[in-house]
């Protein structure tokens, strides 16, 4: 068990971006390379937070922010702390510093655990873009926060 007290969100910083791929790459099937992560990271319009527990990176979110509308990118949580609530706390994280943008994301359908998660933080889908995905093919559920 882990002791909530002990957590915390920090803007990550590049000598992250290693520990996020391999967030990424464990729960992911096809998650991002390193370099697109690199190449993410260094887009002007990207954030990065790393959530922390003892100075050890357990999850992130990334982010593009542009204007006056934010889209996650990403959201993941390190194998070892899945199902204590973490995704929770980042969403919260981001609604929280983000409240005055639109925010949207877009998901696999196929991704339950994800959309549940969404729609607890009043996500609604707005769209669809088919066969987005690849490797397999399928939808991507466009959601928006209302």
């Amino acid at each position: 068990m882990i002791d909530f007290k002990k957590i915390h969100v920090k803007k990550s910083n590049s000598s992250h971006i290693n520990s996020i791929y391999l967030i990424s790459k464990s729960n992911i099937k096809n998650s991002w390379s390193i370099e697109s992560f690199n190449d993410d990271f260094n887009n002007i319009f990207s954030e990065y937070f790393s959530l922390m527990y003892e100075n050890k990176i357990i999850g992130f979110i990334s982010i593009w922010v542009i204007i006056d509308e934010v889209t996650i990118t990403n959201i993941s949580i390190h194998n070892e702390y899945k199902g204590i609530g973490l995704s929770n706390y980042l969403m919260d994280y981001l609604i929280n510093n983000y409240d005055n943008y639109t925010i949207l994301l877009e998901v696999r359908e196929s991704n339950k655990i994800a959309i549940n998660l969404y729609k607890k933080f009043k996500f609604k889908e707005i769209g669809r873009r088919n066969n987005y995905y690849k490797f397999p093919s399928e939808d991507a559920i466009i959601m928006k926060k209302f």
